[in-house]
C-alpha cells in the first residue's frame, strides 16, 4: 500500500483502498466453491506473502460469499453424525413436527457459513485463529435444496500485540430468497505489519 486510495490486488481481488465513512467497499470470491470436502491436494496454496495482513483490512468492506446448495443426502449425513435429532435424520417423523419436513442441523448451517467464509475472506488474509463467536443466531431453518450465500463484513480492526491484530466481523448468511437463515459476529487474529 502506497497510501490513502491506494489498492493492489492479492488472490485475484482488489485489497486496499481508502473507503469513507459513510461507504462500504463489496468484494465478491471469485474462486468456484466445490461441494465435496477440501483435500490437502484440492486447496490453492497461497503464501502468506500473498495474502492481506490485518495493516490491509478496512472497516466497512464487505466481502460476498460465493453459493453453497444443502443436498438432502448431505443434511441427513451431517445430522447422523453430528445432530442425529429426529426433525434432521428422519424424512418421515419430521413431516410430521414442526417444521413440516427436514431441517438442517444449524451446527451444519454454521459449518457452511465457515467453509464460505474461509473460501471467500479467511484463505485471503494472514489468519492466526478465529477467537470467538459471538450471537449466533439460527433465524429459519435450512432445508434440502436451499442454495445458501451470505457476507461478512470488517467492524473493527484493533492492533493490540505487535505483529497481530483482533479482526471483528459481522456476517450472515440468507437463503435463495434472500431471507436471512443465520446471523453471527465473528473475531478473528491476523497477522500485522506493525
Amino acid at each position: 500500500m502506497t497510501g490513502p486510495g491506494s489498492s493492489e490486488e492479492i488472490g485475484g481481488k482488489r485489497i486496499g483502498g481508502h473507503v469513507g465513512a459513510n461507504e462500504a467497499t463489496c468484494v465478491r470470491s471469485t474462486r468456484p466453491l466445490a461441494s465435496h470436502p477440501a483435500t490437502p491436494d484440492s486447496v490453492t496454496a497461497v503464501t502468506t506473502e500473498s495474502r492481506a495482513s490485518a495493516d490491509d483490512l478496512e472497516v466497512g468492506r464487505r466481502h460476498e460469499f460465493e453459493t453453497f446448495t444443502i443436498s438432502e443426502g448431505d443434511l441427513v449425513d451431517f445430522a447422523a453424525q453430528w445432530d442425529p435429532q429426529s426433525f434432521h435424520v428422519d424424512r418421515e417423523a419430521a413431516e410430521s413436527g414442526a417444521f413440516g419436513g427436514l431441517i438442517a442441523s444449524g451446527i451444519h448451517t454454521l459449518a457452511v457459513f465457515q467453509r464460505l467464509a474461509v473460501s471467500a475472506v479467511f484463505d485471503h488474509w494472514q489468519v492466526i485463529a478465529g477467537r470467538r463467536l459471538v450471537d449466533v443466531a439460527f433465524l429459519r431453518p435450512v432445508r434440502p435444496g436451499d442454495t445458501l450465500t451470505g457476507s461478512m463484513t470488517i467492524d473493527a480492526v484493533t492492533f493490540d500485540k505487535p505483529g497481530r491484530a483482533l479482526v471483528v466481523c459481522a456476517g450472515r448468511l440468507v437463503n435463495g430468497d434472500d431471507r436471512e437463515v443465520l446471523s453471527t459476529t465473528m473475531e478473528v487474529f491476523v497477522r500485522a505489519r506493525v
